[in-house]
């Protein structure tokens, strides 16, 4: 247990940093289960075992874990001394060894700050930047971009220049990262917004479900034909597959934009 653990977290720190992942209240145990499988990470359950469903539940555990541990490393620096983005983000890439500093995640890191110093309760406060991002989205990329890189100039003026801190950027991931890494990055776009109608119950991936098939593709049906009828929606509470800011490639440059299924 104690080395599934410990790969546990390695796959939720590198998601929690990959500035390519765009809803920050997703659903995500599945995808970094996933990641895990296709990475041949040693000691995982069979896929059709009852097992998975203790596995699903310590990723959900631990990614709450280390999710809290990001928003408060972050939350921290709104008090007493100066703590410039770049030196921030170095001591938050220090938890994933293979995840470098990008422009991208500077954006990410000063958005979440923001936040920080907004007063959200905690339950509201990843839902909060993803109702931010969704209504950016929706006005266009362009318009993305352009109010991520206002708050990240906002944050220079609050907390200082990054220019002068001795933490620089790096690469974003390549073809050079072990591929874990590339399975996880691969990944992390397909992470769908958090669901009202799903609530806090955890689904299961369906070859979880076989005996549940038939009823599997009524329900599939009856949401289909709701959706036809345009009266259910992401925005009704529905999941929804957006578009929040990454680092390109190069790890030099930011985008933004919508991203289908």
């Amino acid at each position: 247990m104690e080395v599934i653990a410990k790969n546990i977290r390695k796959f939720v720190w590198a998601l929690l940093l990959l500035p390519n992942v765009h809803w920050y209240a997703g659903i995500n145990e599945n995808t970094i289960i996933e990641a895990m499988r296709n990475s041949n990470t040693p000691d995982l359950p069979p896929s059709d075992s009852t097992e998975c469903e203790g596995l699903i539940k310590d990723v959900a555990r631990e990614y709450s874990v280390q999710h809290s541990t990001l928003k408060k490393k972050i939350a921290d620096t709104l008090i007493g001394k100066k703590v410039d983005i770049a030196t921030l983000t170095a001591s938050l890439v220090v938890h994933s060894e293979h995840v470098n500093a990008t422009m991208g995640l500077y954006l990410c890191v000063a958005l979440i700050r923001l936040h920080c110093s907004q007063g959200h309760s905690t339950a509201a406060f990843w839902p909060k930047i993803d109702e931010q991002l969704a209504e950016l989205c929706n006005e266009g990329s362009e318009e993305l971009v352009f109010a991520l890189q206002i708050v990240y100039e906002d944050d220079i003026k609050t907390h200082g220049d990054p220019a002068k801190s001795e933490f620089k950027t790096g690469a974003a991931v390549s073809s050079a990262n072990p591929k874990w890494l590339h399975n996880i990055h691969s990944l992390a776009p397909l992470i769908q917004r958090f669901s009202r109608r799903q609530g806090t119950k955890r689904r299961r991936p369906a070859e979880f479900d076989l005996e549940n098939t038939e009823e599997q593709d009524s329900n599939r049906d009856q949401d289909a034909e709701k959706d036809s009828d345009g009266t259910e929606g992401a925005d009704n509470g529905g999941t929804e597959n957006g578009g929040a800011v990454s680092g390109d490639e190069n790890g030099g440059t930011v985008s933004g934009g919508e991203s289908g299924n």
